[in-house]
């Protein structure tokens, strides 16, 4: 099988999650509740994911503006159809950059006690009218590098699935962590 992908590596300055509290409602969903702290740990704002679907409630702290225009520049190189100036969006993606953040450190901290790498990935569509996603952890053994974690068993993953075309790639091992956005651009002989 001959593949032709391309990765972009996703960057979250240095910023990072305090007070992390990971919640599990009755109905099964998985929110999070977090401080999202500048590199000398001031609070910056807090983020409360809100139960029932994909929104985030957003308390600034000591947020200025050339901080909240920096966030928005890391965000727009990671996601490029962010809109900057919907403020509806801008929430949004504040509260995901910090479970983002959140969920970084989550790994880095787990890896470091594990003798294998883990992988976080998430399938999804960049279609506007499929919102649905698949989620997937899984462990290898350390010395792969990530290009071989991507094209031998992340890639295939988005091959086989045909309603989602791109993926995010988590990658943790020995408490440092890497994010990737993966998209296929070319198959050929795919059994």
């Amino acid at each position: 099988m001959k593949l032709k992908y391309t990765k972009k590596q996703l960057d979250f300055g240095e910023y990072r999650a305090g007070r992390v509290i990971w919640i599990r409602t009755l109905k099964g969903e998985s929110l999070v509740k977090l401080n999202v702290l500048d590199k000398d740990g001031v609070i910056l704002y807090r983020v409360t994911e809100l139960p029932g679907d994909t929104t985030y409630e957003i308390e600034e702290g000591y947020l200025t503006l050339e901080q909240l225009e920096t966030i928005k520049d890391l965000i727009s190189q990671n996601y490029p159809d962010f809109d900057r100036e919907d403020e509806d969006e801008v929430d949004f993606m504040l509260g995901d950059f910090g479970r983002q953040i959140a969920c970084c450190q989550w790994l880095a901290q787990d890896s470091k006690k594990s003798q294998q790498m883990i992988v976080d990935s998430v399938l999804y569509s960049t279609n506007d009218y499929i919102e649905d996603e698949t989620f997937q952890t899984n462990y290898f053994e350390k010395g792969l590098t990530h290009d071989e974690v991507l094209k031998k068993y992340m890639a295939p993953k988005l091959i086989e699935n045909s309603t989602f075309n791109a993926l995010e790639v988590t990658i943790s091992e020995s408490g440092i962590v890497s994010i990737y956005q993966v998209t296929i651009e070319e198959v050929q002989d795919y059994d």
